[in-house]
């Protein structure tokens, strides 16, 4: 075993001991600061169908709800690209689309995307799903 290797092991076990320390001296309230053992079983819960025949977290086992979020990173990534981009070439090719949206542009740009986040999502709480108007948001402002 490699001396970088052991150190990272040793970083590691080191920060689930002083996790495990922690959460065993009560030091907060076990709902900010869990065991390991009690997300250990909640993550077989969720994970697995019980004895009982309930499927994991509200009807769904976790790799299905680990989908659903994918699928909305994915979706809004791709339209934030494909709107960035078809909106970038108007601006860059057509001179009218330009005196248009330029100022408008340059004025989004310089606002923290944090600023407008919160608005977006109050704006566009009817357009389409919040979770995608966000990340469309997110990829224009790279």
């Amino acid at each position: 075993m490699s001396r970088g290797l052991a150190l990272r092991a040793g970083g590691v076990l080191t920060l689930f001991a002083l996790w495990w320390a922690v959460a065993a001296a009560g030091v907060w309230p076990e709902v900010f600061v869990p065991a390991p053992s009690s997300v250990w079983d909640a993550l077989i819960t969720t994970s697995t169908t019980q004895e009982n025949g309930q499927r994991g977290y509200a009807g769904h086992l976790l790799w299905e709800h680990l989908g659903v979020s994918l699928r909305r990173i994915l979706l809004g990534s791709l339209y934030g690209i494909i709107g960035g981009v078809v909106v970038g070439l108007l601006i860059g090719l057509v001179p009218t689309v330009r005196a248009l949206l330029g100022p408008l542009v340059t004025f989004v740009r310089t606002l923290p995307p944090l600023a407008y986040f919160s608005l977006l999502i109050i704006w566009s709480r009817y357009a389409f799903p919040q979770e995608l108007s966000v990340r469309y948001a997110a990829w224009n402002a790279l």
